[in-house]
């Protein structure tokens, strides 16, 4: 058995084809250079296979591979960041959520949306806008970043305003 690079064996490769079908398994020079790097400098990672899976089911299966063969995996949107969050800095397997694109419900009482992570915040904006609504969080956020981007810089700027406050406090 042919040894690649992260423990990323042939017979590894050959399950990952066969989870997320052969169209979504990259391992092409000029893919691996595409999904080395975002927005974020010159900073540029190169992984050692992008997967693009269609269903949770499937990402879940790559992951317990991933986990089983201590594979390093890197998630990512569109690439649009800034702050290196989707560099594979350690090589292993991206999953792109690219396919994860749809806008499942508008709850128009609740307001509530509910979406898969790969929507397009712009998308998002304007089909809320369609029906006299829209997300104050995603107002200035423009082109191909996906909501996944948003929630997920939103979430990071809390916890470190957090640890800030509590670095105040003590």
């Amino acid at each position: 058995m042919e040894q690649l690079q992260n423990n990323i064996t042939e017979d590894i490769v050959q399950s990952f084809k066969n989870i997320v079908g052969i169209d979504n398994f990259f391992a092409d020079e000029e893919s691996l250079l595409h999904y080395a790097h975002d927005e974020t400098e010159t900073l540029s990672f190169k992984p050692h296979v992008v997967l693009k899976p269609g269903s949770a089911q499937q990402v879940s299966e790559v992951l317990k591979i991933c986990n089983e063969y201590k594979i390093p995996v890197t998630p990512r949107g569109a690439g649009t960041g800034l702050s290196g969050g989707a560099l594979p800095h350690l090589g292993g397997v991206v999953i792109s959520t690219e396919k994860f694109n749809k806008i499942l419900d508008i709850d128009e009482r609740n307001l509530q949306v509910t979406t898969e992570p790969g929507v397009i915040t712009e998308v998002l904006q304007t089909t809320v806008a369609e029906k006299g609504l829209f997300i104050r969080q995603i107002l200035q956020v423009k082109g191909p970043v996906l909501l996944v981007a948003i929630l997920l810089k939103t979430a990071a700027d809390h916890a470190l305003l957090n640890m800030a406050w509590l670095k105040i406090m003590c």
